[in-house]
This record gives structure tokens, sequence and C-alpha cells, in this order.
């Protein structure tokens, strides 16, 4: 009965997750610069962009979700290339931004005295000034919370819509709504 009541309370905490993960407001959607502060210009207009893989600090990243700690920049680097307004380099020193593309965790509630058992996994964007190597912005998008292998790949999948979407809202760039029927 005790391991029933224990996993009664982890499955209740588990879905509880998710909804706290999609209570997390959007960036772009209520980015307020009068408010919160100007976004570089660098990054308001990009240039040239060097995109990298800044790997995965997901424990198991190939058992939580499919493919390989590369997953999240293959991903980003080709929606940004199948937009066509990004100019994409080859390398760093041809470029004006470099975009360092990772999979992360972070605490769901706060830091929890290092214990990661609460965490939750997300898509990383680093935003660094090539000439400076000072990083100008970082965009952090959560993976939402599912029990079974196809549906955390599909909350990736979301995760990832939203980071490019997050990165073409700050960078000017969204498709209006004829480009997205096709006229």
């Amino acid at each position: 009965m005790k391991h029933l009541t224990t996993f009664a309370a982890l499955l209740l905490a588990a879905l509880s997750l998710g909804q706290v993960a999609r209570a997390l407001p959007d960036m772009p959607n209520n980015y307020d610069v009068a408010k919160d502060g100007p976004i570089p210009p660098e990054l308001a207009h990009p240039g040239r962009i060097f995109v990298t893989n800044g790997n995965s600090d997901i424990a198991r990243f190939s058992y939580t979700f499919t493919g390989d700690s590369a997953r999240a920049y293959t991903e980003f680097y080709k929606a940004l290339a199948t937009r066509g307004v990004y100019q994409l380099v080859g390398q760093p020193d041809q470029a004006d931004l470099v975009l360092v593309v990772s999979t992360s965790t972070r605490p769901m509630f706060g830091y929890n005295g290092g214990d990661a058992s609460a965490s939750q996994p997300c898509l990383r964007i680093l935003v660094i000034d090539r000439r400076t190597a000072i990083p100008i912005w970082t965009m952090i998008q959560p993976i939402d919370f599912a029990l079974f292998h196809k549906n955390r790949d599909k909350a990736f999948e979301r995760a990832m819509h939203r980071l490019v979407g997050e990165f073409e809202a700050f960078t000017n760039t969204v498709p209006q709504a004829a480009d997205k029927q096709g006229a």
C-alpha cells in the first residue's frame, strides 16, 4: 500500500509539473522594451550568424528524447536555414553573432539545495557578440513534461517551435501571414 501511495503522489507531482511549465510566459508576446530594457541592436538586426552546438547537459538525452545531444542544434539550424532570412556562415570569424544552441535543465521550484530531482528540460540559446565575445542575450524555452517517449518528442518539437519563434520575434524576422500561406 505504501508503494501505491508513493506512486500516486509521484504521478500527481509529475502531472502538475507539466501545468507549471505551460504557465510560464512566452517572452516575445509580453516583452516591453520600455519596461524590460532595450534589446541589443546586434540581436534586433542580426547580420551574419554562426550557429554552434552547445551540446546537452540532460543526463541520458537519448533515453529522454529521440536522437542525440546534437538534436537541438540540428533542428534549430535547419529551422533558420529554411526561413531564408538569415545569413548563416560556416566559421565563427565570419559572423556578427554566434548562437550557442543547447539543451539543459533548470530547477522547477527554485533552487532546491542542489537537488535535481525536480528539474525541467529546456532548450537554450546563448547569443554571443563575436567581436567582443560577450554574451548579450539568452533565450530559454521549457520542454513540457510528458510521461511517454513519443509525447516527450512532441513536447521537444513544440519547445523548438517556440524557441525559433522567440528568436524571430527578437530579430524582427517573424514571417508575415502572407508568407505562411505561401503568397
